[in-house]
């Protein structure tokens, strides 16, 4: 999240960065509500990760 704000603070004032967890119905009641109080979207840049989770919930990462 910090590059986000840190590539918004660089565009100008009138940009920000919004974090939501499409999961979490509070996230995005916050986002949406932070989104309508800055008056709306003008561009909306959409990032998603994936993580697996193997045995004893351990996180998987790419082949070596």
């Amino acid at each position: 999240m910090e590059r986000g704000r840190q590539a918004a603070a660089r565009l100008g004032a009138g940009a920000r960065a919004v974090q939501l967890d499409i999961t979490d119905d509070a996230s995005v009641q916050a986002a949406a509500k932070a989104i309508e109080a800055d008056g709306g979207l003008d561009v909306l840049i959409n990032n998603a990760g994936v993580e697996e989770r193997g045995p004893g919930n351990a996180v998987i990462g790419p082949p070596t």
